[in-house]
């Protein structure tokens, strides 16, 4: 038995209450485990050690987030340009060509 295996139920429950999803949270454990199991220095002190993996499962969340909001952000920037090429869908309904509409890249708004 490792010795990180006493923590696993704890570090799921709390992986699970930071994601709210199920297979999220076992990512998250068995990220946890990795890193700890591969750290060069471990904290001797059981107590540390506890909190120490708790921490590495904190970050290793916070990590995720970042890296999904800019995978995010990156498919809505897409979206958007493509929503604004597809402008001309709209441009044969009299209703909305009362409002200005903008070009894609020149910023300026412009009647149809």
């Amino acid at each position: 038995m490792t010795r990180i295996e006493p923590y696993l139920a704890r570090l799921y429950r709390y992986a699970f209450s930071l994601s709210r999803d199920e297979e999220a949270a076992k990512d998250l454990v068995q990220q946890c485990a990795l890193k700890a199991l591969g750290a060069k220095s471990v904290p001797e002190n059981e107590v540390s050690y506890r909190a120490w993996l708790f921490i590495i499962l904190r970050n290793s969340f916070i990590d995720d987030r970042r890296r999904r909001k800019v995978t995010d952000t990156l498919i809505e920037t897409d979206t958007d340009q493509e929503n604004s090429l597809g402008m001309e869908f709209w441009g044969g309904d009299e209703r909305f060509n009362q409002y200005p509409q903008r070009k894609a890249g020149d910023g300026k708004a412009h009647r149809a």
